[in-house]
């Protein structure tokens, strides 16, 4: 669906989900706690954007055996970034490359 040449005022909200986190409790994929960030869109159809990941070790029941989980935040917490695609103007979305090899950038 193409967007139309109306003014920003004149736009009409639709709320439909169109990206759900994965929740994947393995940290070594990458897609715990997804968040869609810095979209760009193409003439196309097709829009990229980067995926801010968080991993809440606490929540997902999985810290290091030396880090109590009732710690929580920031003991055991990571922050990636990873990549995803829509093919019709951000409707739906998929990663660009399956977990893990979705991943842009993470912190030592």
């Amino acid at each position: 669906k193409q967007p139309s040449r109306r003014t920003l005022f004149e736009m009409e909200r639709e709320c439909a989900i169109a990206w759900n986190m994965t929740g994947n409790p393995d940290p070594s994929m990458f897609c715990g706690n997804e968040f869609l960030d810095s979209t760009v869109a193409f003439p196309n159809g097709t829009v990229v954007s980067l995926i801010h990941t968080e991993y809440p070790g606490d929540r997902y029941d999985n810290c290091p055996g030396s880090i109590s989980s009732s710690l929580g935040y920031p003991t055991c917490w990571t922050v990636t970034i990873g990549l995803a695609i829509s093919y019709d103007w951000g409707s739906t979305w998929q990663h660009i490359r399956k977990p893990p090899h979705h991943l842009v950038a993470a912190v030592p």
